[in-house]
């Protein structure tokens, strides 16, 4: 088949791309559908989910905001971009793969989890956590006492 397109439609078709791809970065659009964030995790067999409000200086943490989760040794075991205020999750917090080639780290059977939210120290609002690789969901409320700043920008409209 012999497709023909004049150089005006291909013209109008280049703009309305162009457009899209504009408003796809301006709502943050083409992070979430490349799936791009600011979590960074290797991912193992063995897990267990955590979910649960998040609060900073007692208000809800914003969106956008990260919540980590790490291991005893300080690696970061599990990641979350928080996509609405005040809460995180499903977080997926992984085990230790001994393994593979070459080892990659996570927690262990039993270890205490230690959570992290805007990169500052958080809280559980439980007992302290502890993991097993169960593949069930726990809900863990956090909190953090450190105060974060949030610089809204107005958005622009034409």
């Amino acid at each position: 088949m012999n497709w023909r397109i004049s150089r005006r439609a291909a013209g109008l078709m280049g703009a309305a791309l162009i457009a899209c791809l504009g408003l796809l970065l301006a709502t943050g659009g083409l992070a979430a559908a490349t799936g791009a964030s600011s979590c960074q995790v290797t991912l193992t067999p063995f897990v267990s989910y955590y979910y649960g409000a998040v609060t900073v200086a007692g208000r809800p943490a914003p969106m956008g905001t990260v919540v980590e989760a790490l291991n005893p040794r300080g690696e970061v075991v599990g990641c979350f971009e928080m996509a609405e205020e005040g809460a995180y999750g499903l977080m997926g917090v992984y085990g230790e793969d001994a393994a593979s080639s070459p080892p990659i780290p996570g927690m262990r059977e039993g270890e205490t989890v230690s959570f992290r939210v805007a990169g500052l120290p958080a809280e559980p609002a439980l007992p302290p956590v502890t993991w097993s690789g169960d593949r069930d969901v726990h809900e863990v409320p956090l909190g953090s006492d450190a105060q974060i700043s949030v610089l809204y920008l107005p958005a622009v409209r034409r």
